[in-house]
């Protein structure tokens, strides 16, 4: 009934261990321009509406309504604050397919501020 917080909880790469793999969250741990992008694909009920949040708002989404097995993908630059909070939320009422990471969130610095 909710917006949910999705939990990527393979980690391949977390310098700086900015990202909380057991809440879904990445913590900015320095002032400065992030590129962050989304992959999703489609669940068991065939719709993915996701979006990614910077301390409660929203920045972009993703969307396919295609079947399960189809995916969609964004990406953005962000100026964050330290501190600042990025993650990804699913609609309710809507799954995302995760069988062998192929749905993603990536983020990392570019520069730092």
């Amino acid at each position: 009934d909710a917006d949910k917080t999705l939990e990527f909880k393979k980690v391949v790469t977390n310098i700086g261990n900015g990202y909380d793999p057991e809440t879904g969250i990445f913590t900015a741990p320095v002032k400065g321009l992030y590129y962050f992008r989304v992959t999703g694909i489609a669940g068991s009920n065939g719709e993915l509406n996701a979006g990614l949040k910077k301390n409660g708002q929203n920045m972009f989404a993703i969307y396919q309504k295609a079947g399960t097995q189809a995916g969609a993908t964004n990406g953005m630059a962000l100026e964050l604050e330290h501190g600042d909070r990025v993650y990804v939320q699913i609609w309710p009422n809507l799954t995302v397919a995760d069988q062998s990471r192929l749905s993603t969130f990536t983020g990392f610095l570019v520069f730092p501020m």
